[in-house]
């Protein structure tokens, strides 16, 4: 199985014409604590206007992939069917989720909804003067909706970067944050070790997910 693994790699590297990196990329999962409104709002904000910072369209509403806009946020609904050749037993034949405000910005909700679009703004106008100035070739909401599904991107993401653990809204924020997630990982590890060891009566630091919902384990509640 070594083997087959090693050489379909191989294979598909060359297919795709990626020199770098894994094919199996075993860090492709990116979660970031968000700590403080303004943290939220912020990542809000990205999200909306990714798709123009990557240099894919001129407008975050051009977009043809799943996405909110400034206005549609705690009032657009989601939804989709399982997709063809699916199992009935692990997907349901529709499914849908509602977006919410976040309980921190709950009490806010315009003026959020401000910020964030004044946010948004700014990030649009800065990726728009970004690519203008490389000389990128940004698609119309047409092409993009006729993109195929197997392109695959010809540009490498530079090797060596950074990934935030955590968002906050001031440095002070930060820092307690990663010391909380610090312990968080030292006491999860320590627990899952009893655990292994055969100790079901351990009880796993509040915030366990995996542990609690596939294994039953005991955990704290959150204070």
């Amino acid at each position: 199985m070594h083997d087959l693994d090693l050489l379909l790699s191989i294979d598909v590297k060359r297919l795709r014409t990626r020199a770098i990196g894994v094919t199996w990329e075993p860090g492709g999962l990116s979660i970031i604590q968000l700590h403080g409104e303004k943290a939220v709002e912020k990542a809000i904000a990205y999200a909306i206007a990714n798709p123009v910072a990557s240099g894919l369209v001129w407008r975050p509403e051009d977009w043809p992939g799943v996405t909110a806009s400034v206005e549609e946020l705690g009032e657009k609904e989601l939804a989709g069917s399982r997709p063809p050749r699916r199992s009935p037993a692990y997907w349901p034949a529709r499914a849908s989720i509602r977006l919410t405000w976040p309980e921190c910005l709950a009490d806010d909700v315009e003026g959020a909804r401000e910020r964030i679009g004044t946010r948004v703004e700014v990030l649009v106008e800065e990726a728009r003067a970004e690519a203008k100035r490389k000389g990128w070739r940004i698609m119309s909401r047409v092409e993009a909706c006729n993109v195929s599904p197997y392109r695959v991107a010809r540009t490498e993401e530079e090797p060596g970067g950074l990934r935030p653990q955590v968002m906050a809204s001031s440095r002070e924020e930060r820092i307690a944050a990663l010391r909380r997630l610090k312990t968080f990982r030292a006491r999860h590890a320590e627990c899952k070790e009893r655990w292994c060891a055969g100790d079901r009566s351990v009880v796993f630091p509040a915030g366990t997910y995996w542990m609690k919902k596939h294994h039953g384990a005991a955990c704290e509640p959150f204070p």
